[in-house]
C-alpha cells in the first residue's frame, strides 16, 4: 500500500522476523506518495508478533496518508505499538 489503497486487512498473521528489511512498521499506509484514498480501510482482527530474538521495536499500521483509517481490534504482541501518524 505503498501510494495508498482502500479495502481491508482482516484475519492475517503476522510475524517480523530479523532479516525483515523495514523495521518501522508491518503495515505502511501511503507510506511513498498518496496517489490513491486510504479513506474506510479497515484493518482488525489480525495477530502481529516479533519473532524470537528481534532486537527491535516496530509499529503495527503507520500511516502517511492522512485519511480516516477504520482501525478495530488487533492482537499485537510485545514490542509492537498499535498505530502511529507519520
Amino acid at each position: 500500500m505503498a501510494a495508498g489503497s482502500t479495502g481491508q486487512i482482516t484475519n492475517n498473521w503476522f510475524v517480523q522476523g530479523p532479516d525483515h528489511e523495514n523495521h518501522s512498521a508491518l503495515i505502511a499506509v501511503a507510506a511513498e506518495e498518496r496517489r490513491n484514498t486510504s479513506d474506510g480501510l479497515a484493518i482488525s482482527g489480525n495477530n502481529a508478533r516479533l519473532a524470537p530474538g528481534v532486537p527491535w521495536n516496530t509499529v503495527f499500521v503507520a500511516d502517511w496518508s492522512g485519511n480516516r483509517l477504520q482501525i478495530g481490534a488487533n492482537a499485537l504482541g510485545s514490542g509492537i505499538k498499535p498505530f502511529e501518524k507519520r
